[in-house]
């Protein structure tokens, strides 16, 4: 079946063994995990997969947000997770959707999740999780680990770049510092509906979940919200370091002004001399004297030389 990524089923010890379609039911959980961008995939979630209308359709769908939905029959759950692939956006989330109920997994999913790797080589290792319940508690733990290497990793950025910012602050480092801001309000934005996911999974009463899965998951949680934490007080810090920038900059700029107010200072007088002297009408004096250009070049002098010593003298150079 094109759209069938794989098909296991669990043998309860941490292990599993592959499944062919057509899938047959039996006392083992199985986990089917399908591509529904195609279309045998789709075709079997709306026909073959014995799932309601409305649960294929939010299996299917490609917007979607994270949320736990409890049914007669199993739930509904919808996660993200932090985009690793290489040259891709970690805010770039990926989805995964998933339908439980007593005796089967099914998954759909548009781009590969890492998480969802490390279950299916954990499983086939024989050290993955040995139930539904587990499955899904491990799962969480996986991609909130990956969303805390993202964060230490953002951390050690932002270390490298309040340091940097302070021996040699320039336009490119803003734009960095810009993309890491953006980064961390996509992923906040993400993440904060997947905490209340796991709340919901940590106080559901379904009998996918036993207390231990209950108490693992409200571990997750906890682990969760010192991550949202810690993104909000880097975007704290990215701030200080905005503007940090901006008053290095408008300092830099004010201290070009102050130098060209300076110079225009000095030089205002010595144009308005050369200006008046070289109006040609009669009666200027020191036009038929040979000397007169070096007697008004060292009145020029003397007055820059003035005007340097006032601007000295009142500390404003």
């Amino acid at each position: 079946m094109q759209g069938l990524i794989h098909a296991l089923e669990l043998d309860n010890k941490g292990g599993a063994s592959l499944l062919t379609s057509p899938f047959k039911t039996s006392s083992a959980v199985q986990w089917i995990h399908l591509d529904f961008t195609e279309h045998d995939a789709i075709n079997w979630l709306r026909e073959e997969s014995g799932v309601d209308s409305i649960i294929a359709d939010a299996l299917l769908s490609e917007e979607s947000r994270p949320r736990y939905n409890e049914y007669e029959d199993g739930a509904l759950i919808i996660l993200r997770g932090v985009n690793m692939s290489p040259e891709s956006d970690p805010e770039d989330m990926v989805s995964i959707r998933l339908w439980i109920d007593k005796d089967r997994i099914i998954s759909t999913r548009c781009r590969v999740l890492l998480s969802v790797q490390d279950t299916y080589r954990s499983l086939l290792a024989g050290k993955g999780p040995q139930n539904s319940g587990e499955f899904i508690t491990s799962l969480c733990d996986k991609l909130v680990d990956r969303v805390s290497s993202f964060v230490d990793r953002v951390d050690e950025q932002v270390t490298q770049l309040e340091e940097e910012a302070i021996e040699n602050p320039s336009r490119g480092k803003r734009k960095i510092i810009s993309d890491l801001k953006r980064q961390i309000i996509a992923l906040r934005r993400y993440l904060l509906p997947q905490r209340e996911t796991f709340i919901a999974i940590s106080k559901s009463n379904n009998e996918i979940f036993n207390n231990r899965h209950r108490l693992i998951t409200e571990e997750v949680t906890e682990h969760l919200m010192r991550k949202l934490d810690h993104l909000e007080s880097i975007n704290e810090r990215i701030n200080v370091i905005l503007e940090q920038l901006a008053s290095n900059s408008s300092e830099m700029l004010n201290e070009r002004m102050y130098l060209l107010s300076l110079i225009t200072a000095l030089f205002l007088p010595l144009g308005f001399l050369t200006g008046l002297l070289g109006v040609n009408i009669a009666g200027m004096p020191g036009t038929e004297s040979p000397s007169a250009f070096w007697y008004f070049v060292i009145i020029l002098i003397t007055i820059s030389g003035g005007i340097f010593w006032y601007f000295y003298s009142r500390k404003w150079m």
